[in-house]
């Protein structure tokens, strides 16, 4: 097993390069992703992340969301806690595919998911620059960790109206990513830990 917590993100982006499914997870599409997504086995993530990813697969009820109440309430966006939900993703880059969100077809865990990301995140901090709020995309950043960059760079991404889940070392970090899309489809047993011992 690897010393997670002495990498790099660079470092980590280029082991689990050499640790990716053959197969493309997510091929080029015309809406995106406009770099196919290789998908990457969770156990293969660091365990602060992979804990992450097995508690929002078995959230059902109440979304995961390791903010206090105090910094929910004040849509507090930049927390480094792993499990922290920071904003809606936009997916501005097309490295994810297209999300549509219909609010009225939304039921179940899709629906506590829009409630909660309507309620308690907002606009990341890049988009409000350009056009200032928008609404709740389908997609939630979440703060990811359990490396040397973890809290500033890694981040998990759940498609809650599709239920998949995305990971990247590098976000935002375009320059760093080379020809490979940023983003893995994380695939495999969600089964390590929970979120409450992260």
């Amino acid at each position: 097993m690897p010393k997670f917590e002495e990498m790099t993100s660079n470092e980590l982006q280029q082991y689990l390069l050499g640790k990716c499914q053959a197969k493309p997870g997510i091929p080029v599409a015309h809406k995106g992703p406009r770099i196919a997504i290789k998908s990457i086995d969770t156990s293969y993530l660091p365990l602060q992340t992979a804990m992450l990813v097995n508690s929002i697969d078995r959230s059902a009820v109440f979304p995961v969301d390791l903010r206090t109440t105090e910094e929910r309430e004040s849509k507090r966006l930049g927390i480094s806690t792993c499990g922290a939900m920071r904003s809606w993703h936009n997916n501005d880059f097309e490295w994810l595919p297209h999300v549509t969100v219909v609010v009225p077809a939304l039921s179940g865990k899709p629906h506590s998911y829009y409630q909660h990301v309507s309620k308690y995140c907002g606009t990341p901090n890049n988009q409000k620059l350009k056009v200032g709020e928008t609404s709740a995309a389908g997609y939630v950043e979440y703060t990811a960790g359990g490396w040397r960059e973890g809290h500033s760079l890694g981040r998990v991404v759940y498609d809650y109206v599709n239920n998949r889940m995305f990971f990247t070392a590098l976000h935002y970090q375009k320059e760093r990513v080379g020809e490979d899309n940023p983003f893995f489809l994380v695939i495999g047993p969600h089964h390590i830990g929970s979120a409450s011992t992260l």
